[in-house]
């Protein structure tokens, strides 16, 4: 028939494809697209609610719904409306933790939009008991700390991004997810603001203060690898400041903790580049040279489908150091 000479149409082929996705392999879709298409991943929503048949699903979701329309629609009434088909939903099936949880990311959209006090008495009235009460606020003040940053607002972003490391003072242990929110905030405000391209005084300030903050805490809540990245993004974090005797320090220890015989080629990489720019900043050309040697070195160990992640960087540090004396 006439019919089947059509061209598929990839959005409706998309469509039905994720309308059949188990609701983990669509979160971790979305989750993958919404940097490049966070429009596309809002309006997808509603066929991830669908795909909810557990309470526990429901605040997974939720935290997808809190990030997109804050950080980057710069929409909280939106994400409002979400969660309200969220609180709808016949998988809460009136569960006290998961209705909860939606509560305080309703919480967190509410101090977005301005509305203060009624953040601060849905969270207190919401908080996870097997926390200290504490927690519930540094999870809501990381997380809208970076939806700040994200809209341009760096005054907000500082101010709740520093109420939040202030309202950890009870120092949360590995498991308190409060520990874990810091450095995922923290490290992903240091990546967006080490790629503008430019930069205010106040901007360079809650740059490091989140890259150092992100180091802090994922020695906390995270693994080796993790404290790795970490480090790397320090060293990153103060070549974008042009502070190159920090630059060195950190990156000096990223190389150090890359020796470890089970670290991935590619974060070996991340470390020996961090190394190799910072000792072009302060003016070692020497030892910068010795390093791009090592990231040649490194560069054929990684995987060939990797590679090209990391092929711009290389060449930049060669052409830093230029041809050997």
């Amino acid at each position: 028939p006439a019919w089947d000479k059509l061209p598929t149409n990839p959005l409706a082929t998309r469509a039905r494809e994720q309308s059949r996705m188990p609701f983990d392999e669509w979160l971790g879709e979305a989750w993958n697209e919404h940097g490049d298409a966070p429009e596309a991943v809002f309006t997808r929503i509603p066929k991830g609610l669908e795909q909810c048949t557990e309470s526990a699903q429901l605040p997974r979701l939720a935290a997808l719904v809190v990030h997109v329309a804050a950080e980057h629609l710069g929409d909280p009434a939106r994400g409002m409306l979400q969660l309200d088909a969220l609180d709808q939903s016949p998988a809460l099936q009136a569960n006290y933790d998961a209705t909860a949880a939606l509560q305080r990311a309703r919480a967190a959209l509410e101090y977005f939009a301005g509305q203060r006090e009624e953040a601060a008495a849905r969270l207190e009235a919401n908080a996870n008991p097997a926390w200290p009460a504490e927690s519930a606020w540094v999870e809501m003040l990381a997380t809208v700390s970076t939806a700040f940053a994200n809209q341009g607002d760096y005054a907000q972003a500082t101010k709740a991004f520093t109420s939040a490391i202030d309202k950890a003072s009870y120092k949360p242990g590995p498991k308190d997810p409060a520990s874990r929110r810091l450095a995922i905030s923290g490290n992903n405000m240091a990546c967006e603001l080490e790629e503008a391209k430019q930069r205010s005084p106040e901007m360079v300030e809650l740059m490091k203060l989140a890259a150092a903050t992100a180091r802090e805490w994922w020695a906390v809540a995270g693994d080796e690898t993790n404290v790795l990245l970490a480090v790397v993004r320090l060293a990153y974090t103060h070549l974008a400041a042009k502070e190159g005797a920090t630059a060195l320090e950190h990156a000096q220890e990223a190389v150090r903790r890359a020796e470890a015989p089970d670290t991935l080629a590619g974060f070996r990489l991340q470390a020996q580049l961090a190394l190799g720019q910072a000792q072009v900043l302060v003016g070692d050309m020497a030892s910068a040279r010795a390093t791009t040697a090592d990231v040649e070195a490194t560069f054929a160990r990684v995987p060939p489908e990797y590679q090209p992640e990391y092929t711009k960087e290389v060449a930049a540090l060669k052409a830093a150091v230029g041809p050997s004396p």
